[in-house]
């Protein structure tokens, strides 16, 4: 049951994240072109969220909203009251790792780089994370998780091969060579973060770290909108095109759901295995591309998708996270 909810959770996330992409797509195909205020407006909604809810339970002064409850139970487990006064710098150099993979990544798009390259690209968050949690959280991994990996990379490179075949035109650009790089550099920059992140959930307060995730990204994200998107905010056509202000708020909403699920899911298992669940969003993008946008359906993608979830089931069996250096010492 641990196994199967271990592969469920994972896919409902990477579900999530395809939908964020997609309403992404339709804000842009109405006429709203920004992205730096997109991610402001989930940064935002995690923080009206989750700092209230942390300094209701935890706190009797806003002072003490701004501490991190150390616990003794691990994976989000519950707060005794001991504080670390550096907790909430912790959480603000997490937001601003992925306020610049994010960004990163919205530039990269910019320079001519196919949805198909983006994802074989984006896989290169898979051993970053493996080698940053083997020096960072002292993970030891075995030949079983190794396996899992292999197969999952192998179910993206069939999802990434039928996106090929799905493409009219095959000529290569040289602006995509910085675009790439840019990816890559992303992709180094999630595995970064989500390593910190599971680092900080598995140590204190959930609510803390998502509560001040938000503020961080929030504050990086509006001075970016500031500096590189006024004139993109304003005008985008928020009163000529009713569907914009309500996409703007479904994203900001279905934002915050899928990081306060992501943190969860870093405090029950491990990075790896978090950017592994990730490979599968190009499959539900092509699904989803079916139904919404009259895309041409390839069933490589499916055989891809298969090979993904074979992945994760060997890589969680059985359902245990890579074991730290003191546990295998203890």
């Amino acid at each position: 049951m641990k196994l199967v909810l271990a592969v469920v959770f994972g896919q409902a996330i990477s579900l999530a994240v395809c939908f964020i992409d997609v309403i992404a797509k339709a804000l842009n195909l109405h006429g709203s072109h920004f992205s730096a205020f997109l991610d402001f407006g989930g940064y935002a909604m995690l923080a009206l969220i989750f700092l209230p809810a942390h300094y209701v339970r935890w706190s009797a002064s806003p002072y003490d909203a701004l501490k991190l409850p150390a616990t003794d139970e691990g994976a989000g487990g519950e707060a005794l009251g001991t504080a670390d006064k550096f907790a909430g710098l912790k959480v603000l150099a997490v937001a601003l790792t992925d306020a610049a993979a994010a960004y990163t990544a919205t530039v990269a798009y910019q320079h001519n780089v196919s949805v198909a390259s983006v994802a074989l690209l984006n896989s290169f968050a898979i051993p970053c994370a493996m080698l940053l949690s083997y020096f960072m959280l002292g993970a030891r991994y075995t030949a079983r998780h190794g396996l899992g990996v292999s197969l999952a990379l192998t179910g993206l490179v069939v999802v990434v091969v039928a996106d090929v075949q799905k493409a009219s035109d095959g000529k290569a650009d040289p602006d995509s060579v910085y675009g790439d790089a840019l990816t890559l550099l992303s992709a180094a920059l999630y595995a970064l973060s989500n390593v910190l992140s599971e680092k900080l959930v598995k140590s204190g307060s959930m609510s803390f770290f998502l509560a001040w995730l938000g503020v961080g990204g929030a504050i990086l994200m509006g001075l970016q909108t500031g500096v590189f998107e006024p004139g993109l905010v304003i005008g985008a056509p928020w009163s000529v095109d009713a569907a914009v202000p309500l996409l703007y708020v479904a994203f900001t909403l279905l934002f915050a759901f899928v990081y306060a699920m992501c943190a969860k899911y870093l405090a029950m298992y491990d990075a790896v295995a978090l950017n592994l669940s990730f490979l599968s969003t190009n499959v539900y993008g092509v699904v989803l591309g079916v139904l919404l946008f009259d895309e041409v359906f390839q069933w490589l993608s499916m055989i891809g998708f298969c090979f993904i979830v074979g992945g994760l089931t060997v890589y969680h069996w059985p359902a245990r996270a890579p074991v730290a250096v003191d546990e295998q010492t203890a």
